[in-house]
Parts: C-alpha cells; structure tokens; sequence
C-alpha cells in the first residue's frame, strides 16, 4: 500500500469533551463529541453514523456504522511525550488492525 507522505491530520480540543478534525484523513472531519451516542456522519453518506468515547487519558475510540451495522473501529492514542500520535482502523469482527498510521507532530 502506498501512503502519502504529505497527508496531515490536525485535531484540537472544542468546547469541552468535543474534539476538532481538521484535514482529509480517512473521512474523519468535523467536531466529535466524546458522549459514546451516535451522531449522523455526514462526511460518509446516508445512513452512516458514529459515536466516539475516551478509552482514557491519552485514547479516542471511534465507532462507524452504516446502515446499523458496525463498519470499524478507530483507536487514536497519543503518546505519553505528546509527539506521536497512532491510529488504528479494525474492521469490524477483526482483532488485528486492517490499518496502522503513525503521525509526528511538527
């Protein structure tokens, strides 16, 4: 699989438990609230939604559906020295991650 090396994602804190997405990666766009209930994705389509939930100090779970169904699972974790930050994409019913992306921090 070729990566692009130029691809950046930047994400903010946003009034409260809400994180800011900013760049093209992976159809992660937009403010996502940290709640765990599922809100309307409307960078994926009709029918797509998503809830997210802090794992813990450092880590993000994200949760994609389409149509009820759980499409996969994204697990965004920072590193302790704050300069590394790794997401992994599971498909659903997998328990080895289908992608790993490991970003530095500028």
């Amino acid at each position: 699989m070729n990566v692009d090396p130029s691809l950046e994602v930047e994400i903010q804190p946003y009034e409260g438990d809400v994180l800011s997405f900013q760049g093209p990666f992976g159809g992660i766009r937009g403010n996502i609230k940290l709640d765990g209930k599922e809100y309307p994705n409307p960078n994926q389509g009709e029918g797509s939604v998503y809830s997210a939930r802090r794992i813990d100090e450092r880590s993000v779970e994200i949760t994609n559906k389409f149509e009820g169904k759980v499409v996969d699972r994204r697990e965004l974790q920072v590193s302790s020295d704050l300069k590394t930050l790794t997401i992994r994409v599971r498909l659903d019913g997998q328990s080895n991650p289908k992608n790993v992306y490991v970003f530095e921090r500028k």
